[in-house]
Formats: structure tokens, sequence, C-alpha cells
């Protein structure tokens, strides 16, 4: 029998705890745990504690701190697949078929009895104690928390950039990315930036010119999407209310989605993808121009636009409120704006439209004639 063929056997129980009683290794049984069996049976799970990539880690970093209640199951489930690995052609097929065989079977009585116990040489104690020592530093760093007696130069904090309605920036990170961050848009990551990671998260609409670096690749989070380039140019909106949307311009960019282990995909420039919470990505598009990335040059642009959707425009770009008189359904506009007062777009969307309006400092009220 083999090890991965046990640890099929491991799965069905419910939870082993170890105890080290001089040179002997006894193994009790203890209530079922749920939570422990279901981490064990995901691939990803034990994918992630066997061999870590940096995108595994921010997943499974963010999955403890959202079920804080699940800490101690992911430890144990953690610690039996280590413990499985461990074993691995230490033990003879007889003995791993006993000792697992007087798992499953035995119950937990009122004080531990010794189910299973095999002698350790000294060299074994010593390599059981190197175990227990690596796997907590490597758990310490998974989880992001440094021992006690290890002291940091510089505590890590995340930093915010954010702007309001009405406002755009740009912003040049630590590596040399530049990024252009729109208005109502907050771009956020830590101040090891660029030493440790090249990673941020954006809530909003942001265009990414990002420094080449290969040993480092670049990523975006933006809710569940996950997108990396190693160096590119490319646009992702991911404001509320709207299904995120992102584009290429140049070089080559990776999309995944975090909520789903789908295969990623790689997108070229000139084409765009959108995402849909309950359905995932969309087909990859081309596009034959660039107009939804004109904002960056401080251009407005609408081509046929329904009404709804260049007053959503006009809030952000110009930090107003507008009010709708009437019914805006089945209402387009089309035109281009370069550095344009608020009120010049309202008299062209006035004559064009055949509607009125009245601007009162930073509220607008739209009124559809009939």
């Amino acid at each position: 029998m083999k090890v991965k063929n046990t640890f099929k056997k491991l799965v069905s129980l419910s939870i082993c705890a170890a105890y080290k009683n001089k040179r002997r290794l006894i193994f009790i049984m203890k209530d079922e745990n749920d939570d422990i069996l279901l981490l064990l049976k995901k691939p990803e799970f034990k994918q992630w504690v066997l061999q870590p990539t940096d995108e595994s880690n921010y997943y499974w970093q963010n999955w403890l701190e959202q079920n804080p209640d699940k800490k101690a199951s992911a430890l144990k489930a953690r610690e039996l697949i280590l413990r499985l690995r461990f074993y691995e052609g230490k033990l003879t097929d007889l003995e791993t078929e006993r000792m697992f065989k007087n798992i499953i079977s035995k119950n937990e009585p009122t004080s531990p009895p010794v189910i299973s116990t095999f002698r350790f040489k000294p060299l074994k104690y010593a390599a059981i104690l190197m175990l227990v020592v690596v796997a907590g530093i490597t758990f310490w760093k998974l989880r992001g928390i440094k021992p006690q007696t290890e002291k940091t130069a510089q505590e890590i904090v995340y930093i915010n950039k954010s702007n309001p309605k009405g406002q755009k920036s740009i912003i040049r990170l630590r590596d040399g990315t530049e990024v252009h961050l729109n208005s109502n848009s907050t771009l956020k990551y830590t101040s090891d930036f660029g030493i440790g990671n090249r990673k941020v998260e954006l809530n909003g609409e942001a265009y990414f010119s990002v420094a080449k670096d290969q040993k480092k690749p670049f990523t975006v989070i933006s809710g569940n999407i996950l997108t990396t380039a190693l160096g590119t140019e490319f646009n992702i909106n991911c404001r509320t209310g709207n299904n995120p949307r992102i584009i290429l311009t140049e070089g080559k960019i990776k999309v995944e989605d975090r909520s789903k282990y789908t295969t990623p995909l790689i997108l070229l420039p000139n084409q765009s993808i959108d995402y849909d919470i309950d359905t995932g990505f969309s087909a990859i598009t081309d596009i034959d121009n660039l107009d939804e990335i004109l904002w960056i040059h401080g251009v407005l642009k609408f081509e046929h636009t329904p009404l709804i959707k260049v007053i959503d425009e006009l809030e952000n770009w110009y930090g107003v409120k507008i009010q709708v008189v009437g019914n805006p359904q089945g209402l387009h506009y089309s035109g281009e704006f370069k550095g344009e007062y608020l009120s010049n777009i309202l008299e062209s969307m006035s004559f064009s439209l055949g509607l009125e309006y009245v601007q009162e400092n930073e509220f607008v009220e739209l009124k559809l004639k009939k």
C-alpha cells in the first residue's frame, strides 16, 4: 500500500492528536470535525500546504482572515498533511497499514491508550524536532505572522490612495509603475511593495503602465479577479454597480477568477474581457478603438451612449449629483470633450436631446421635455 492511498483513509478520520511520551508516539481519536474533513478533501488546500505559491498564499491568507472560526481546523488539517508526507518512506507497508487501521477503528477513551507504538532512534528524534520547527516557521510565513523572537526593521502597513468624484491622479509606485487613478476610485498596496511583492488592490478604475520585472509579476486584485503582468499597459474598470471590464493595450496579461478554480485566460493587445459575478468571464473580444481609456488623456467621449451612463460618468468626472426629471430610457448621447466646463457639456446635451437643466453648485437637475 502506498502512502498516497493511506491519505484517503486519513480523510475518513475525524482528527488525530499526537502525543510524545519518552520514546513513544501515541495516536488517539478525536470527535469528527467537518471543517477539517472538507479541507482535507480540497486538492487546492493540499497543494497550498505542500507546494505554496504567491497566489495560493494570498488566497488562503485571505480565507483565514475571512474565516477566523476555521483557523484551528486549518492548522490541524495542515498538520495532518505534513505528518503524512513525513512518514512517507519511514515506515513499512505493514506498519503504515496497521497504524491507520488502528486510528480508524478505535474510539477515544477516558484516558489515552497506546494504539500504535514504535521506537525512534536519536537521529529520528532530531528529524521530528526539525520538522516541527520548520513546519512552524513555514506556517508563520504563510499566515504573514512573525515569530516573537524575530525582529522586524519596519512594520508593514497598507497604503491607500483614493480619489473622490471629480478628481483624478497619477501615482508612481516604487518599482517605476505608473497608475492613472480615475475619480471615485481607490488603490491599495502594502508599504513593502516592490521589495517583497508587486500586488495592488483596485476598487474603481485605473490604467496601469507596468514596469518590467521578470522575477516579480505585477498583480492587480479587483474583487474576484486577479490580473497578472510582467510589463504591459492595461485598463481595469471595476466600479461598484458595473460589471468589471479589462482592456489590454500593450504586452500580455493573465486574468483569473479567485472565486473559482478555472483555467487562467491570456489577453493580447487590443483585446478586452468582461466579468459577471454569477457567470464568470465573458469571451475575449477584439476592440477597434481605445475610446474607453481616453480618460487618461483628459478626454471625455460618448458614442451613442445611454443617457443613464452619461449621467453616471459626468457625476464621477465633475463630482456633482445629477437628478433627472422624466424618463431617460431610450435616450442616447454622443459628444467628445477635453478640458470643458460641465456647463458647456450640459448646453450641448440640452441642444441635442431637447432638455433643460438647472445647476446650483454641485447639484444639477435635468428636465426632459415631454
